[in-house]
């Protein structure tokens, strides 16, 4: 998602907009490649635009980007830290596509991890820094994560989506 996300900031001219939505409400997949680009190379030409939700839908009910969020695998209950089985992580998917209709013979829970570093001391597979909160002096407040906007489906029986309008700020000579 960053990869994509961060390209597609690339080709956006200076004033110009990026709008990044999913259909996922996973912060992993949301709020943290929004701070992603924010925070990576060449984020102090972005910023999340206030009110966008307001003003182009004004009455759609949404709440707050988030700024702080847990990361997780799935691992197979009992499993060691690192995620999967014995055959790997790849097994552990390949394993949810049998026709076994008994949930008992392999459970599948949530290993939780506090930040990048224990995860990939752990051996979690997919770690990346960019999935944990921002690690600034003030936890990431100064990046607006709650300017972007997250719809639930009770809210207003829709499906579940993310949304963030980032703009790119006028480089210095056009902005007079």
């Amino acid at each position: 998602q960053l990869a994509v996300a961060q390209r597609a900031a690339a080709l956006v001219r200076p004033g110009g907009a990026l709008l990044y939505s999913t259909c996922s409400l996973n912060p992993v997949e949301d709020e943290a490649v929004v701070a992603g680009i924010l925070t990576g190379p060449g984020g102090d030409e972005w910023e999340i635009e206030a009110g966008a939700v307001d003003r182009g839908a004004p009455g759609l009910k949404y709440r707050p980007g988030v700024a702080a969020w847990r990361v997780a695998e799935h691992v197979l209950r009992g499993s060691a830290p690192g995620g999967g089985n014995a055959s790997g992580p790849a097994q552990l998917y390949a394993d949810a596509d049998d026709d076994s209709d008994s949930d008992s013979e392999r459970e599948v829970s949530l290993r939780w991890y506090a930040s990048y570093d224990e995860a990939a001391a752990a051996g979690m597979p997919a770690a990346a820094p960019t999935m944990w909160p921002p690690a600034t002096p003030t936890g990431g407040r100064e990046l607006h994560l709650e300017r972007c906007a997250r719809f639930l489906p009770h809210d207003q029986d829709t499906g579940g989506f993310f949304v963030a309008l980032l703009r790119r700020r006028q480089a210095p000579q056009q902005q007079e």
